[in-house]
């Protein structure tokens, strides 16, 4: 049973995951869409701070999209070819490249950031608020009992 259960969950996973939603702003593609959030979470700390200028290392960038360095690469020249985010070099260091959102960039992402939140709020009002608070509320408390046991399974392996 359980197994069944499982399979669907990841089926579920996956098909929401592969939803374009890029789409709702046709400017960009997904992969470049994903990165401009990214970037903006991972340069400011409080939502509402305008995080132009301020750069997040490509390593950082990579692990935070879970992709490699040299696709992390690609993505940001495309984005840089439209305008959306330059490279600053780090503290001097020729090497080391940051990658922040140009006024160009940071308009663009809070466009798709908006209109991802009205699509969402349609979703939700069709949904209904009481099952859209239950579903949160089982989704926070699986994602808490599958953290522990992970790291129950970690632990078990380090032995």
């Amino acid at each position: 049973m359980y197994k069944d259960i499982a399979r669907r969950l990841l089926e579920l996973h996956r098909n929401f995951h592969s939803m374009d939603f890029a789409k709702i702003k046709k400017c960009v593609n997904q992969s470049e869409y994903y990165t401009l959030i990214r970037i903006k979470r991972l340069s400011v700390d409080d939502e509402n701070e305008n995080p132009v200028g301020k750069g997040v290392s490509m390593t950082a960038l990579a692990k935070e999209l879970r992709v490699t360095p040299p696709m992390v690469t690609k993505t940001v020249t495309a984005l840089e070819k439209k305008g959306y985010v330059k490279r600053i070099s780090k503290d001097g260091d020729r090497r080391g490249v940051n990658v922040c959102l140009t006024e160009t960039g940071y308009d663009n992402y809070k466009a798709a950031y908006d209109k991802m939140h009205e699509y969402i709020e349609r979703v939700f009002d069709r949904f209904g608020e009481e099952k859209t608070l239950q579903l949160l509320e089982m989704t926070e408390e699986i994602i808490a009992i599958a953290s522990q046991e992970l790291d129950a399974q970690l632990k078990k392996e380090e032995r």
